[in-house]
């Protein structure tokens, strides 16, 4: 939470180019995707609040309009097109960030004349249009976008042809991780059938959920698999370093928010289940730990190492530290911290996931037993 929004040059935190790449036989393809923190000035601080409110930057210097279209004019100029997917709420907390951001955009193309065929911002509330567990309703949004990824395509390249990628999605939510991945899985699933049939691996109309034992490791990731598309014995190696995005989606989390993503059973399996939510809970409880009690020391490290903090000459020496007339109280403070940080992290990690698994355990083996044999 210490890092949010765009910085006075358009650069935003949290910023991620995802490229996935396909090969077969000679043949390869890609298609790049991007995510990042809503590109206004804005923070959002942890205050022992579950979920504090954002918070708009009042400065007019740069202005917001300012800070977005740099922004957004880096990204024209690498990408061609852009389509920005802003996963926020339409109400409550996160709806200031949704309207401002509508606003510098609409403000932004009537400033410099362009058409909305390489710049196209679509909102979907992701919370309220999948409220209680219609995560069918995810179809809308890929509906809505399909003609963009039509228009954009992919990068391929084989003896015969090379085909170029010309835009680019740029997906948001407040953090960026969690409902970002899940719509992200979603386009470049799509994208992924377009290549497929491109390569003559399946048919038009038809689609990689037709392929349960591929579409698996499509979304969680396999060290080797052998199997049949259409008469083809197609080998799929994946190395380690392979990261398909169930996997993705939980090494940007764990490195930005220190647990794994959320919603991951539904990117893993195609499905909201209990066991799913459970596991959303425990890293929930972790990350607000997390957020509260630890980032601050992470983030002040890292404003050191990237010269965000200047060091003044004598701080420490001739510089009075504001806490020298409490010489006892600040060791003491530091030490008691430090031990009460490291133990109190490690039980909480051993209870939640403890506690989760015992949970999950009895769900699936002993309730689920229970209610087929009593039906």
């Amino acid at each position: 939470m210490f890092s949010r929004g765009a910085d006075e040059n358009g650069f935003a935190s949290n910023f991620v180019e995802t490229e996935q790449i396909v090969l077969f036989q000679s043949e390869q393809a890609s298609f790049v995707q991007l995510r990042g923190s809503i590109p206004l000035h804005w923070s959002q601080l942890p205050d022992l609040r579950y979920k504090p409110p954002p918070t708009l930057s009042l400065s007019q210097s740069p202005s917001q309009l300012e800070v977005f279209s740099r922004h957004l004019s880096r990204l024209l100029s690498q990408y061609e097109a852009v389509v920005l997917l802003n996963l926020v709420n339409h109400s409550g907390q996160e709806e200031v960030l949704k309207s401002k951001l509508q606003q510098v955009f609409y403000s932004a193309t009537a400033a410099t004349a362009s058409s909305l065929t390489n710049m196209h911002l679509e909102s979907f509330d992701f919370h309220a249009e999948c409220r209680h567990g219609r995560w069918d309703r995810l179809s809308i949004l890929i509906k809505s976008i399909s003609r963009y990824i039509d228009l954009f395509g992919y990068f391929a390249s084989s003896s015969e042809e090379y085909r170029y990628q010309r835009g680019v999605f740029r997906t948001n939510c407040i953090d960026s991780l969690d409902r970002t991945n899940v719509v992200q899985s979603l386009i470049a699933k799509t994208s992924l059938e377009r290549q497929l049939q491109h390569f003559g691996v399946i048919a038009v109309g038809q689609r990689v959920e037709d392929f349960p034992a591929f579409y698996s490791v499509y979304r969680n990731g396999k060290l080797l698999l052998l199997m049949f598309v259409l008469k083809f014995l197609v080998t799929i190696f994946v190395n380690h370093n392979l990261l398909v995005w169930a996997d993705n989606a939980d090494a940007c989390s764990i490195q930005y928010a220190g647990t794994p993503a959320l919603k991951t059973d539904f990117t893993r399996t195609g499905k909201r289940r209990f066991v799913g939510k459970l596991k959303d809970g425990v890293n929930s409880m972790v990350r607000y730990f997390k957020n509260n009690f630890e980032d601050g020391f992470r983030q002040d490290a890292i404003d050191l190492v990237l010269g965000n903090y200047q060091v003044k000459l004598g701080e420490g020496h001739t510089i009075k530290c504001p806490l020298a007339s409490r010489n006892v109280l600040k060791i003491f403070t530091v030490t008691i911290c430090a031990t009460w940080h490291l133990l109190l992290t490690k039980t909480l990690h051993f209870i939640f996931y403890t506690v989760s698994s015992i949970f999950a355990f009895f769900y699936e083996h002993v309730f689920l037993f229970y209610v087929a044999t009593n039906r």
